[in-house]
C-alpha cells in the first residue's frame, strides 16, 4: 500500500497545527501574594483548617503515600505478569506463573481498596469528632 505525498502532507500539517495551537493560549502569570492566606481564611471559616503538627494529618499523609507506593507496586506486578504471559511461547509453567501473579495482584488490589475505604471512614469520623469537640 502506497501513501501519496498529499495524504502525508495533510496528516503532517494537521499534527503540526494541533501541536502549535496551544502555544497561543494565554493565562494569568502572576499570582497575588495573599491567595494562600485567603484559602487559609476560607478553610478556617468552614471549620476544616489543618495545622501542620496535627498527628491526624500526619497519619493521613502517611497512609496516602503508602497506598500510592503499594498501588504502583501492584501495577508493576501486573505489567510483569503480562510480560511473562506474552513471552511464554507456549510454556505452560510460565503461563500458570503469570496467571498466579495476576490473580494475587488483583486480590491485593481488592484488599488495598478495602483497607483504604475502612481507613478513610475511620479518619473522616475522627476528624469530624475532633472538630465538633472544639
Amino acid at each position: 500500500m502506497r501513501i501519496s505525498w498529499r495524504a502525508s502532507f495533510l496528516v503532517g500539517a494537521a499534527l503540526g497545527a494541533a501541536l502549535l495551537l496551544p502555544i497561543g493560549a494565554t493565562a494569568q502569570t502572576t499570582v497575588p501574594q495573599d491567595v494562600g492566606s485567603q484559602f487559609d481564611a476560607a478553610a478556617r471559616g468552614a471549620g476544616v483548617a489543618q495545622q501542620e503538627g496535627d498527628p491526624r494529618i500526619i497519619i493521613v499523609r502517611i497512609i496516602r503515600v503508602t497506598f500510592s507506593f503499594v498501588g504502583i507496586l501492584l501495577v508493576a506486578f501486573l505489567v510483569y505478569a503480562g510480560y511473562l504471559w506474552m513471552t511464554a511461547a507456549g510454556n505452560e509453567d510460565q503461563v500458570e506463573k503469570s496467571k498466579t501473579i495476576i490473580r494475587n495482584a488483583i486480590i491485593g488490589i481488592a484488599i488495598i481498596f478495602a483497607a483504604y475505604a475502612i481507613s478513610r471512614f475511620v479518619i473522616v469520623n475522627l476528624l469530624r469528632v475532633g472538630t465538633n469537640v472544639m
